[in-house]
């Protein structure tokens, strides 16, 4: 759980001061958004931290009146930025404090990207400490399960206590524990839960998705009215599901004894959970260490915990909106990553994901309408640091060519010249290749406003043909061939010849390349 308090730790850092709403310090925030008009949207979430700079705000009443609705849906606190206004209106800051609104001011040259940041690396450092306090569960928790009692010995003590069917399923809706109250024989109780999981499928999807409880309707089969669904979860991990037959829902302390028993549960789980993650980790570092040269010895299999002989392909991942990112992460787990070993991880600020199978249709992408970009490698040839390392940085190469190409997906199989372009930019001796071409053209066409950089690629793409390129570039066909002889002169070269036609191409799709890469910014 972040608060106000939390942010303001961080941002202090940053020199973003608390002007108001000391008070309100202790809410909670879920959410980072951010509000430049004046419109009461859906989209603003009760514990919401805002970000603004209130530009669509026609005056001070306007913000004001926005403050009092702020407050009305749960907003956390603002954060204003400077660019609009230099200083906070006295009545705004008023305000904030007789409503205990927390309310910041950002330095013009801090960006809202900076406070996305820092959120998002509270919510990490939240998970951090989440898994560290493993270490220090209440002992009387703590007890059945140190004595191998762990989650059969919950569900048969609830499910005595209670005297209710109970069934344990884990995230994949398999049976992991039952205890049956005597109305079923264990294979009648099965049955019952294969009629209830058939018909209330979607129920179970709502209680994964809402991390809420649900009532449905049990089988006419049995005596029960209802079946009660919860999820067993904590506010990062989804561990499965808690199937309550309510036979006797006037059980003293019931609600509390359910509650107690699903904290258990959890509890059991992130134990299990945290040896697969510590492997899990341990197997990320390495390659990690191998990705980027840090590794001399060569790997084995054996080095791995997870069994990844079958890894074929790596993915990298990058949302447009960073403060996405933990969504991204589980959005790739979750949605692409079909594989039992896959293995899913974030790495300076973008996911990653080793896979089996190559991705599916790009429309299957999609994230909740938000914009990504995704860099897919080539198929691993062989086990070793040399073609990890390349996987590593194929699937960089092809992210980068998707944000040229305005792509979803990049492909290292589908790139071509690409690759050479690339590789010709990042290098200090071929990075102006295409100057050593095209620079008699473009010293010309700058001195003499004319365009025969372009003339030239239309020819060559034609492959010579005056007929075609006079129709692409709205001109007769002589025009075309005197611009052509012009351009061999200045050139001093036949640009027909396989050679040169060869070089120049490469030239070519180096220029546009890197007028690209600057123009994006990358």
């Amino acid at each position: 759980m972040i608060t106000v308090r939390d942010m303001q730790k961080e941002l202090i850092q940053e020199n973003i001061r608390l002007i108001a709403g000391e008070k309100g310090l202790d809410r909670i925030i879920e959410h980072v958004n951010v509000q430049e008009f004046p419109f009461k949207s859906t989209r603003v979430y009760p514990n919401t931290l805002v970000l603004t700079t209130f530009y669509g705000f026609k005056d001070t009443n306007e913000i004001i009146e926005h403050f009092e609705w702020y407050v009305k849906i749960g907003v956390s606190g603002v954060c204003m930025h400077n660019v609009v206004y230099s200083e906070v209106p006295e009545k705004v800051v008023k305000l904030a404090n007789e409503i205990d609104l927390p309310l910041f001011f950002i330095p013009k040259k801090i960006s809202y990207n900076t406070l996305y940041e820092k959120y998002n690396d509270l919510i990490y450092q939240e998970k951090t400490k989440l898994k560290n306090e493993i270490d220090q569960l209440n002992q009387s928790m703590l007890n059945a399960l140190l004595h191998e009692k762990d989650n059969h010995f919950i569900i048969q003590s609830i499910g005595k206590y209670l005297n209710e069917p109970i069934i344990y399923l884990n995230q994949e809706m398999n049976i992991v524990s039952l205890w049956n109250s005597g109305q079923f024989s264990r294979l009648g109780l099965k049955e019952r839960l294969d009629e209830v999981t058939k018909v209330h499928r979607e129920s179970f999807n709502e209680v994964r998705i809402t991390r809420k409880a649900v009532e449905v309707k049990a089988p006419k089969t049995t005596a029960l009215s209802y079946f009660q669904i919860l999820p067993v979860n904590n506010k990062l991990d989804f561990y499965g599901y808690l199937i309550i037959g309510q036979e006797n829902p006037e059980v003293p302390f019931r609600d509390m004894i359910i509650k107690n028993a699903l904290t258990a549960l959890i509890l059991d789980a992130m134990k299990k959970n945290q040896i697969k993650e510590f492997h899990k980790n341990k197997d990320i570092k390495l390659l990690e260490e191998i990705f980027l040269g840090k590794r001399d010895s060569e790997i084995v299999l054996e080095d791995f915990y997870f069994d990844i002989r079958n890894i074929h392909y790596l993915l990298i991942a990058e949302p447009e909106d960073k403060s996405t990112l933990r969504e991204l992460y589980h959005f790739i787990e979750k949605k692409v990553v079909e594989d039992v070993d896959g293995l899913v991880w974030i790495m300076n600020k973008k996911v990653f994901a080793l896979t089996q199978k190559q991705l599916k249709e790009d429309k299957e992408l999609a994230l909740s309408g938000k914009k990504l970009r995704i860099g897919l490698s080539g198929k691993l040839k062989a086990f070793t640091n040399r073609d990890l390392k390349m996987m590593y940085e194929q699937a960089g190469v092809a992210l980068h060519f998707s944000h040229i190409q305005g792509k979803d997906i990049g492909r290292w199989e589908e790139l071509g010249f690409e690759k050479i372009t690339y590789f010709l930019g990042k290098s200090d001796l071929l990075k102006d290749y295409h100057l050593d071409y095209l620079q008699p053209l473009i010293d010309y066409d700058q001195k003499n406003d004319t365009n025969f950089i372009h003339t030239l690629y239309v020819y060559l793409k034609t492959f010579f043909s005056l007929k075609e390129s006079g129709e692409k570039l709205h001109l007769h066909p002589n025009t075309v061939k005197y611009r052509v002889n012009k351009i061999e002169e200045l050139l001093g070269m036949k640009v027909d010849d396989p050679n040169h036609y060869m070089n120049l191409m490469l030239a070519f799709k180096s220029y546009f390349y890197l007028a690209k890469a600057k123009e994006i910014s990358i």
